[in-house]
């Protein structure tokens, strides 16, 4: 009994994964913070609305980029 107590505790605190909102916020703000232009609220607004449809190694591709020219190299991945 006490080793079911345990489990369910352990599994109870497991980090649960972050939700699809939670990644395209995240990556609007990497965006931002990686990309030399300007990201107004009207272009945060369309990322945010896009994401959703995007799969998941695109996200992936966003997160992971460091500049302009992996960005775009993500954003020609997800066009074809």
């Amino acid at each position: 009994m006490k080793r079911w107590i345990v489990v369910l505790l352990i599994a109870g605190c497991a980090k649960k994964p972050p939700s699809r909102a939670e990644r395209c916020n995240e990556a609007a703000d990497h965006l931002a913070a990686v990309s030399t232009a300007r990201m107004p609220d009207s272009d945060r607004k369309r990322v945010l609305a896009s994401c959703t449809t995007w799969p998941d190694a695109t996200l992936d591709c966003l997160l992971s980029a460091k500049n302009d020219a992996e960005i775009d190299g993500c954003a020609k991945a997800l066009r074809h």
